[in-house]
């Protein structure tokens, strides 16, 4: 006989099969739903993107790359015309041309200024050394304008470079005159100087 009470039978309104005391029961001896609800005690879900700043499209990326030619002159390097080129072929022959001639010039001076006499040939050393050096820039000079006309790409370098060789050739004879005027005056005053110890002297 079965007193009242929970006995074996568990409370009023326990599920029956369960034996005698509590049915089935869930960790830590609770019941099955007693206590912390589902997922009590783990993290807490991070919903996507929670706590990352939002990411607008393109934002910290690298800057956009330079349109192509940006910073650079529009059209690249000069190129002349035809007509600029022909007008440039005939500087150049010219040029040849007078170079080859200084330097001609040049070295008959150097080696037949001796029948000017000695002082003469002083006066005219500096002269004759121009006359070569200032032929040879002229004919340098030369190649360099006639690589205007022969190469594309590349006529600004070298008309720049036979401008600088003309630049050259011009401090060139205007030293050489210098030097010439200086010897010049000096070799008239050593003869004066000269003549007069001479005419002294037959006093």
């Amino acid at each position: 006989m079965q007193g009242g009470g929970y006995g074996h039978g568990g409370p009023p309104g326990a599920p029956a099969g369960g034996g005698g005391g509590w049915g089935p029961q869930g960790p830590g001896g609770a019941p099955p739903g007693y206590g912390a609800p589902p997922g009590y005690g783990a993290p807490p879900q991070q919903q996507p993107g929670y706590g990352a700043p939002p990411q607008q499209p393109g934002y910290g990326g690298p800057p956009a790359a330079a349109m192509p030619g940006f910073g650079a002159p529009a059209g690249g390097q000069y190129e002349c015309s035809a007509h600029e080129n022909e007008v440039i072929d005939k500087l150049a022959g010219r040029l040849t041309i007078a170079g080859i001639m200084q330097i001609i010039f040049g070295g008959l001076q150097l080696l037949g200024g001796w029948a000017f006499g000695l002082p003469g040939y002083f006066v005219g050393l500096p002269g004759s050394l121009a006359l070569i050096v200032i032929g040879a820039l002229f004919v340098s000079s030369a190649g360099s304008f006639r690589s205007v006309t022969q190469t594309r790409g590349y006529d600004i370098q070298h008309l720049m470079g036979a401008l600088g060789k003309l630049q050259t050739a011009a401090t060139v004879q205007i030293i050489a005159y210098v030097v010439a005027v200086l010897l010049g005056i000096l070799i008239g005053v050593i003869m004066m100087l000269f003549f007069a110890a001479l005419l002294a002297g037959l006093r």
